[in-house]
């Protein structure tokens, strides 16, 4: 469903004139059909209809499935219903049978355009939680970068004091680097897990 839903965007982006002239022609083929298979299908006026409204809805918006319905409804009661040739449609259970045809046909067109628009929103919120991720993870490592650079100088700091210290403040100095070298490393791994959490993948430094 989600690859249909993409293959159809561009489409329904197509100008209103492309789109319900599509629509007129799915319909018009659906009449041609229904024409051919009239003895068979005489039961069934509106049966070879619905394939031409489904696709309008979903190829292209709500206002094509309408159209859709709406063209339908036309064609079945002029040249499918009695009295063939008017629209007035005297039997009472073939009104009723137009009447639940129409109701079905803007039924399925709202069901398909609410679909439509539940996925578009899944998309952007889903597009506005990785953007989100993007920037704590770039806020991470900005972070990481700051703190490293500080811990690496007091590291630096330490190894030159100890080198014009004297015993026993020497070793002293020695044993608070690698100290925070150790607290270097373990801040390291940490925003490397975060890393992985944050943009699914580990951090390289």
């Amino acid at each position: 469903m989600r690859e249909l839903y993409e293959k159809t965007r561009s489409i329904r982006q197509l100008p209103w004139v492309v789109r319900y002239g599509l629509t007129a022609i799915l319909v018009i083929l659906s009449f041609a059909l229904r024409q051919t298979f009239s003895d068979v299908l005489r039961d069934f006026p509106f049966l070879l209809f619905f394939p031409a409204l489904i696709l309008s809805a979903v190829l292209f918006n709500r206002g094509s499935g309408l159209v859709a319905t709406v063209l339908s409804a036309v064609l079945s009661a002029y040249f499918f219903l009695e009295p063939v040739g008017s629209f007035a449609i005297r039997d009472a259970g073939q009104f009723l049978g137009w009447c639940l045809f129409v109701v079905i046909g803007i039924a399925i067109t709202l069901i398909i355009e609410a679909e439509h628009a539940a996925y578009q929103q899944l998309k952007r919120a889903h597009e506005a939680t990785r953007a989100s991720e993007a920037d704590k993870a770039e806020l991470l490592v900005e972070s990481n970068h700051r703190i490293m650079n500080n811990l690496h100088t007091v590291i630096s700091l330490l190894h030159l004091q100890a080198r014009s210290a004297k015993e026993p403040t020497r070793e002293d100095f020695m044993t608070a680097a690698e100290r925070v070298s150790v607290m270097a490393k373990v801040q390291r791994r940490l925003v490397r897990f975060e890393g992985a959490v944050l943009a699914g993948q580990p951090l390289v430094y």
